[in-house]
């Protein structure tokens, strides 16, 4: 959900999603995954890796 509300430049919303995937405690692999896309939220698409 957050990667689809950053492609509509919702990026409170995107935020928000990511921070409850976290809460969701996943597994390492996608905890490194899902902070980085949280960290990448404010750059243009262009700029994002498309590992999400």
């Amino acid at each position: 959900m957050g990667k689809i509300y950053k492609q509509l430049n919702i990026l409170d919303k995107a935020v928000f999603c990511f921070g409850i995937a976290l809460d969701l405690k996943p597994p390492a692999a996608d905890l490194a995954i899902i902070k980085s896309a949280m960290e990448k939220v404010h750059l243009p698409d262009e700029l994002m890796d498309d590992d999400l």
